[in-house]
């Protein structure tokens, strides 16, 4: 079974956050220094921790890569560059679902929290996951304005928009079944996206999918070709009126009472940017 933490589920649905970006300003001299001498002291535990450094304009100077007992890592960066100028920043990146119960991510994420200036703090991005209890080819991603890349290895089926994988606004459409060899069909919808934006202002991609536990309730089957002209259909290609008539009957059946529209709502988008919130508190919750 996938591991969450913390998720949402909603239908059958379920919600996480699956990537954190978190800025931390740390100004004062002896609250960096506290943060330095815990992390060092990390070193004698059995935390594999690897360090390097960067001056290359926006990196940050000292890299920290955590590689914790159960496999799972989580990266820290201080010292922002910035035409040559560091900047006194921390960022630490991780995925909650991996390392969100995890003792030494909690203690490496509330020492960066108490030290810091915490009206200063932000998140500036995050991805979350909305996992659709149904097999990948009974899910469509529909093409819009944005960078449009389609991969396809067997039953791996992989769909973006965007231009790449870390910026804001990239949407990825694919088989979690087959990315984390999961025995139940799985497919991932994944959309990084800037908590500061508003749900207004935010462009969700249109996504589909085929309701099988509502098609099997009616003993209807659907065949590779039908599943073609779904997804033709919603794409904006031809016309329900260019089928034969037997067709064009199922199809449009299945279009209007079997075929779901996957969609974050403003509600669920605030439970979500809720839950993300907590990242930027320590165990007060202040």
């Amino acid at each position: 079974m996938l591991c969450y933490h913390d998720a949402i589920v909603d239908d059958g649905i379920t919600y996480s956050i699956d990537n954190v970006v978190l800025d931390v300003w740390v100004s004062s001299p002896e609250n960096r220094d506290i943060i330095e001498a815990r992390i060092n002291c990390l070193y004698d535990s059995n935390v594999n921790i690897v360090e390097w450094e960067s001056n290359k304009p926006g990196t940050f100077q000292q890299q920290y890569s955590f590689k914790l007992n159960d496999g799972t890592s989580f990266w820290l960066g201080h010292g922002l560059v910035c035409s040559g100028v560091m900047v006194e920043r921390y960022r630490l990146e991780f995925n909650p679902n991996k390392v969100g119960g995890n003792s030494t991510f909690k203690e490496v994420h509330e020492l960066l929290i108490k030290n810091s200036r915490k009206p200063l703090n932000r998140i500036t991005r995050f991805d979350l996951a909305v996992d659709i209890p149904e097999d990948r080819v009974k899910c469509f991603l529909v093409k819009d304005r944005r960078l449009y890349i389609e991969r396809k290895h067997g039953v791996e089926y992989t769909q973006y928009l965007g231009s790449k994988s870390s910026a804001v606004g990239r949407v990825k459409l694919y088989n979690k079944s087959v990315q984390a060899k999961l025995d139940y069909p799985l497919t991932r919808l994944e959309l990084t996206l800037n908590p500061a934006t508003p749900y207004e202002d935010v462009n969700f991609p249109l996504v589909y999918r085929i309701n099988t536990e509502r098609v099997a309730e009616v003993g209807m089957k659907i065949t590779e070709t039908e599943r073609f002209i779904i997804n033709a259909l919603l794409q904006g290609y031809g016309a329900l009126n260019d089928l034969g008539r037997k067709t064009r009957v199922k199809i449009e059946t299945l279009l209007k009472g079997h075929v779901d529209r996957i969609l974050v709502t403003p509600e669920m988008y605030d439970k979500v940017l809720e839950k993300l919130s907590g990242y930027l508190k320590d165990d007060t919750g202040s």
